[in-house]
């Protein structure tokens, strides 16, 4: 390269030009790139707490065989399903206290109602009795445990608010 066709500034006027088409296409690079891919929505919502329970105890129960099941892996899960939905759905801390202190707790709370309690009460109990006691139950008595808690979630399931009609102008 030599020193003709140079500016004082030692640029020449054919590399200033490549230099200003290079930072226009950059800067319309950035903004296609920008406009093409708009800022990420916010995550959703997670799901509430009896969709995620009704998910749980319906995986539980299709890989649960029901004739040759071991009662206490399937009673764990069970009772870890049913005291999470509790917490999740109305901020008991059912996972962090024993099945008594829960009793205490939700019976104290105006969060579930005396059958709920009573329904909790049992199954919690029972779910004990096979997680320390070593008590046996059947197939037929785990589907009946199963079913108590798909009745838990769907009886507690929270009544959408529904919109107020005709309202003020």
């Amino acid at each position: 390269f030599g020193l003709q066709g140079r500016r004082a500034s030692g640029e020449r006027p054919e590399h200033r030009a490549a230099v200003t088409e290079y930072l226009a296409g950059a800067a319309a690079a950035e903004s296609a790139a920008t406009n093409a891919y708009p800022p990420a929505a916010p995550s959703p919502a997670p799901p509430p707490a009896h969709e995620k329970a009704l998910h749980a105890l319906a995986a539980l129960e299709q890989r649960t065989d029901f004739a040759t099941a071991e009662p206490e892996p399937f009673f764990v899960d069970l009772s870890t399903i049913v005291r999470h939905y509790l917490e999740d759905r109305f901020e008991l801390r059912a996972p962090e206290q024993t099945t008594e202190e829960f009793i205490r707790t939700a019976a104290s709370s105006s969060a579930l109602r005396l059958e709920h309690q009573q329904l909790v009460g049992d199954f919690l109990t029972e779910c004990d009795l096979v997680k320390f006691a070593r008590h046996r139950p059947g197939a037929d008595r785990m589907k009946q445990a199963l079913a108590a808690a798909y009745r838990l979630v769907r009886e507690t399931i929270p009544v959408p608010a529904t919109p107020k009609q005709g309202g003020t102008a």
